[in-house]
């Protein structure tokens, strides 16, 4: 009879924590990634572009808020949870901002949307916190 010393809880926080890094990654890429397609606008590919891209940002930004539960209720780490859901919010507001037209306080909140993601990258990679026992 095989046993298994490893609980359904530990097990699933180490995928959880990979999960919540690689998102956090792709939300900073794509990020940055639309700050440089937001310079060239006026060019429709550069338009379209953007939007996808903000797509994928808004996707990953989901994702990794839901990774990032998943990590707090096995480590602790609340805070860590709590930054990784202001990006999916920030997504959604600028969307909401584009859209309008709005287009100073789109790029301000594009700018906080960057730095919160190239933040949470940080604090994925420095500090993720230990899985409880």
């Amino acid at each position: 009879m095989a046993s298994s010393n490893t609980s359904p809880k530990t097990s699933a926080t180490p995928r959880a924590l990979t999960l919540l890094r690689a998102m956090a990654v792709i939300t900073a890429v794509a990020a940055a990634i639309q700050a440089i397609l937001g310079l060239y606008l006026r060019t429709s590919p550069a338009f379209h572009a953007h939007t996808a891209v903000a797509g994928i940002a808004l996707v990953a930004s989901v994702v990794a808020a839901v990774a990032a539960g998943r990590w707090a209720r096995a480590s602790g780490n609340r805070g860590l949870a709590g930054h990784a859901v202001s990006l999916p919010l920030l997504a959604v507001a600028q969307w909401a901002l584009g859209e309008l037209g709005v287009t100073m306080i789109h790029i301000v909140v594009g700018l906080l949307f960057l730095l919160d993601a190239v933040a949470l990258v940080t604090l994925v990679y420095r500090k993720p916190g230990r899985v409880a026992r």
